[in-house]
């Protein structure tokens, strides 16, 4: 007998990263913050912000100034997020099936 999944989703919030300041940019040698996003690979949080899920992670970078939870644009809901755009494929290694 096959039991059914049971799949669990965590809420979703936009985020959005925020601008380095003065002090930062000269420390940092850096004109732009740069956070990673670990539910894509690790690919850069883009400047216009993106739909991410609401765990420790965020929560801990919005606490550190890094991102802030914003509106996101064109103000849809956030309760309805839209589809969020699928990482770019790996290929698979020579040989497998």
């Amino acid at each position: 007998m096959q039991q059914s999944r049971r799949t669990h989703t965590q809420p979703r919030m936009y985020v959005r990263p925020l601008p380095l300041s003065d002090d930062e940019k000269v420390s940092l040698n850096a004109e732009r913050r740069i956070v990673r996003m670990p539910e894509y690979d690790g690919q850069p949080l883009p400047d216009e912000g993106a739909w991410v899920a609401q765990n420790t992670f965020w929560i801990e970078n919005i606490k550190d100034g890094a991102v802030e939870k914003c509106s996101p644009p064109g103000g849809a809901s956030p309760a309805a997020p839209p589809p969020a755009a699928a990482p770019p494929r790996r290929k698979a290694p020579a040989g497998a099936n």
